[in-house]
């Protein structure tokens, strides 16, 4: 089986295809994008060389720390502690500066967005024009009256949806990013709740 990406030299130290495929399981990415797995194995792997060659020219040595009970760190990754340790001066933490971190909205922790949809289909083939400006036109109508009504969506969806979820007055049930096709997201994001 070929790689996805092939060998990667860094400095002239060979990273094999075979040493990111195994690093591969480290590193998450969506269904589909195996690529993105790959992409993150090899990053992960060159930071790492350049570390240890870093490491190694400043000669430095570190013995293996004790990790977890008879747990040690590997050679390397005692040399890799080191040098962080000797290149690394982090500013001391305070609560205060904590609070002032996690207070400003742009630090706040979200959960990915997830929505509760109802909508109401208004199917047309693509390739026909004649029905697709049918569409729009009834489309426009039952916007309007929703508008006006948004409490009545779930009646108006059981009467004038073509989607299957007008049985459910055109909830969708919870879907996230990713779930539905790009232009429908975009409409969710720009909706306010309600």
């Amino acid at each position: 089986m070929k790689p996805l990406v092939p060998e990667v030299s860094v400095n002239g130290e060979v990273i094999s295809a075979e040493a990111i495929a195994a690093e591969v399981q480290n590193h998450p990415a969506p269904k589909g994008k195996p690529g993105l797995a790959w992409k993150g194995a090899a990053r992960a792997l060159v930071l790492r060389s350049l570390i240890l060659q870093a490491a190694r020219k400043d000669g430095l040595s570190a013995d293996p720390q004790e990790v977890g009970t008879d747990k040690f760190e590997t050679d390397e990754e005692a040399l890799i502690r080191a040098y962080m340790e000797a290149a690394i001066d982090p500013d001391e933490v305070t609560d205060e500066a904590c609070s002032t971190y996690y207070s400003d909205p742009k630090h706040a922790i979200y959960a990915p967005n997830l929505y509760m949809p109802a909508h109401i289909l208004i199917a047309a083939r693509p390739e026909d024009k004649a029905a697709r400006a049918a569409a729009k036109e009834k489309a426009q109508a039952i916007f309007e009256t929703v508008k006006a009504q948004p409490e009545n969506i779930g009646r108006i969806a059981k009467t004038a949806s073509d989607c299957p979820s007008k049985d459910d007055g055109g909830m969708l049930g919870q879907i996230g990013d990713g779930d539905t096709v790009p232009e429908f997201e975009a409409a969710l994001k720009d909706i306010p709740a309600g």
